[in-house]
């Protein structure tokens, strides 16, 4: 029978080396869950922007702008609890060089979409609905907004990982009208170009 017989300072040094080696697996994990275990979307960085008929409260059609924005789901996990938000936001000068900015939130008629399908690299081609892809729209005047001095648009996502729960929030902001493209629209699927409205997708 073999007595193994430890001094103080061999059991500090195994308890050090074994809680080094734990943080350093923790802190692995953690990075892992973090790069690759969270949400994963894209925002389109212009927006298309067509017409459309409508009839206002007078019973009268009349012709409004119709301002698209396309979002893609690069996860191969799903996302759920999406929250999705359009503002305006408007510098207001205050005393001296500072200013403030005020958040005029406008109206999207398909920010509704609570759940955003997965990405799956091999079958996306060939995906009929591309359903990881969806679009937004609003008719409020992007125009008259940035047409404002230093007025930009920005376009908020906020969205949970179907796997690990971890929730995180894309912006992607508009700051001068160039990012409008007039009378074309988005392209299928994964692909963010624009293309002239009536060409075939």
């Amino acid at each position: 029978m073999i007595i193994l017989l430890m001094t103080w300072e061999d059991i500090f040094l195994t308890v050090l080396l074994n809680l080094i080696c734990g943080i350093i697996v923790s802190l692995v994990f953690l990075w892992f869950l973090l790069r690759w275990l969270r949400p994963k979307i894209k925002i389109s960085d212009q927006i298309c922007c067509t017409t459309e008929l409508v009839i206002n409260e007078k019973g009268v059609e009349i012709e409004i702008p119709k301002y698209t924005f396309k979002v893609v789901n690069c996860s191969i996990y799903h996302a759920f609890d999406v929250k999705i938000e359009l503002y305006a936001l408007r510098p207001i000068p205050l005393v001296g060089a500072n200013s403030n900015l005020k958040l005029i939130k406008l109206k999207l008629r398909t920010s509704d979409r609570t759940h955003i399908t997965r990405f799956r690299k091999k079958h996306h081609q060939k995906d009929p609905f591309a359903l990881f892809a969806f679009l937004l729209h609003t008719n409020d005047d992007l125009h008259k907004y940035l047409a404002e001095n230093e007025t930009y648009i920005e376009l908020r996502i906020t969205l949970r990982h179907g796997l690990t729960g971890l929730a995180d929030t894309f912006t992607q902001q508009y700051s001068n009208q160039d990012v409008i493209k007039k009378e074309h629209k988005f392209n299928f699927g994964g692909k963010f170009d624009a293309i002239p409205k009536n060409r075939a997708i």
